[in-house]
């Protein structure tokens, strides 16, 4: 089984992709690093820093092969919501429906 956990090198996205690991699934992280931290990536992971929102997002997704994907990336910090709610919206809610059609797109069914 081959995953995809977007958001995977935040604390409870590390958490999941370990696991993910302990039960012998091939794991993908995507994640900017905006508020996660490489450190946390176990090691044996291939990891992609990308952007949700970015079209190339999307398309390795599509092609990534996956059997699912566990979307825990997302724009967390209440202040910056605050500050700009249209950057907020276009990083959860356009970031989700990216990562939904490269998932539609890629065939993955969970």
């Amino acid at each position: 089984m081959n995953v995809l956990v977007t958001g995977g090198a935040g604390f409870i996205g590390s958490h999941v992709v370990r696991n993910l690991m302990a039960a012998n699934i091939d794991v993908v992280v995507l994640d900017n690093l905006c508020t996660g931290q490489y450190k946390h990536i176990p090691d044996g992971v291939t990891f992609w820093q990308e952007d949700i929102r970015n079209a190339v997002t999307r398309e390795r997704i599509a092609g990534g092969h996956f059997d699912a994907v566990v979307h825990l990336a997302a724009q967390i910090l209440v202040d910056a919501s605050i500050r700009d709610p249209y950057f907020d919206a276009d990083e959860n809610v356009m970031g989700l429906v990216n990562v939904l059609e490269g998932a539609r797109a890629g065939g993955v069914r969970r």
